[in-house]
């Protein structure tokens, strides 16, 4: 019936529609200002220890700030990460581009509409992030419906009708009961199948001559449902921005995962009225965490950009005379958080580094965009 003629479409929609890569809003990042980071608790999150050390030795931690820059990252070609990796890092990094485009045409995974990259720095050894992006293309909400409907209608169903609590310890079957009729051909297509493949391939060192055993996944929104999933099954320790949860949805997985896997490898960044990151469920490891917009927008808290805003405020990007990271200009004239302080002695208003930075970032990269922001 009409239902289907929707999914036909939709189909070929997703399958015709461009690679969600085209031109984007100009990513202006400013090191000559800094945030302290607020005198509070929030986040004690904001400096990852145990399982996610970059060095051989253990000894370093990872920022959450850069899992998140990441996951925002993964939605840019690579002339943009080219120009933007040496302003965000102190170190030299790299995007894996063609790496990642050649494993993907001899592993046969090039079927599988997802999109994500790969992120090492010379600096680390055998150490690298697989940063998978979001929703961009109608292809990736029909995966979204895939993956994550049945979890919806069941969680819906819990909250809708009275004492709907009691629906809680079988929710997962019924969200099991509901995905049955997933053939084989919808799951091997899923976008965390081409992820999980290569995420263990990496680690095994399957392919080439390239093996990272310290890997970790990132992502936002349908990226960081993906890195849930993926880090799970493969055990590879994720970080979700946003993300859709996996334990309502854990058995219709192939492979399934269980609870102890969620929870033994994933960390979800979990905004307040996000309600997109509350599907699913959540995993044991997650951080709440504040959000600056309107209640009377419904989906905003929902943002990929306002979480690494959000998450430089709060944590801070440097200090006295030190910016250990840059300041996205859109979190002052986009999401309204604080004006920054200047590392040192300058002349140039924040305002002004902004403007200067988005000619820059617009003349290097190409892009025709401009960022519509008022620099005052």
């Amino acid at each position: 019936g009409l239902f289907g003629v929707a999914i036909i479409f939709l189909f070929f929609a997703g399958i015709n529609s461009d690679s969600g890569l085209g031109d984007r809003p100009p990513i202006s990042l400013i090191d000559e200002y800094y945030w302290p980071g607020e005198d509070s608790l929030q986040y004690p999150t904001c400096l990852l220890t145990k399982q996610f050390t970059v060095d051989a030795n253990k000894q370093y931690g990872s920022y959450l700030l850069d899992y998140a820059m990441l996951s925002a990252l993964s939605y840019e070609t690579t002339n943009v990460t080219d120009y933007l990796l040496p302003k965000w890092f102190p170190f030299e990094s790299r995007d894996e581009d063609e790496f990642v485009k050649e494993y993907r045409a001899v592993s046969g995974t090039s079927n599988v509409a997802t999109y994500f990259k790969l992120f090492t720095s010379p600096a680390f050894e055998n150490f690298g992030i697989v940063a998978i992006r979001g929703s961009q293309t109608i292809w990736d909400w029909c995966n979204n419906i895939q993956l994550w409907s049945a979890a919806a209608l069941a969680q819906a169903v819990k909250w809708m009708t009275p004492f709907g609590w009691i629906w809680t310890p079988v929710l997962d079957e019924l969200v099991t009961a509901v995905s049955w009729v997933q053939n084989t051909k919808l799951r091997e297509v899923a976008y965390y199948t081409a992820i999980t493949a290569f995420v263990e391939d990496l680690r095994n060192g399957t392919y080439g001559n390239k093996t990272i055993e310290n890997l970790f996944l990132t992502g936002a929104s349908l990226g960081g449902g993906l890195a849930i999933i993926s880090g799970a099954q493969t055990g590879a320790p994720a970080v979700a921005i946003s993300g859709l949860g996996a334990e309502l949805s854990r058995n219709t997985f192939s492979p399934t995962v269980s609870i102890d896997d969620i929870n033994r490898n994933v960390f979800n960044f979990i905004p307040d009225r996000d309600y997109v990151a509350r599907v699913g469920g959540r995993p044991r490891q997650h951080q709440e965490a504040q959000c600056t917009a309107s209640n009377s927008k419904l989906f905003a808290c929902h943002s990929m950009w306002r979480s690494v805003c959000e998450i430089a405020y709060r944590c801070g990007t440097g200090e006295p005379g030190v910016a250990l990271r840059p300041i996205p200009c859109r979190c002052v004239y986009d999401f309204g958080y604080d004006l920054p302080i200047a590392v040192g002695n300058t002349n140039q208003s924040f305002a002004d580094a902004c403007k200067a930075e988005e000619k820059a970032f617009m003349a290097a990269t190409g892009s025709t965009k401009e960022s519509g922001f008022d620099y005052k």
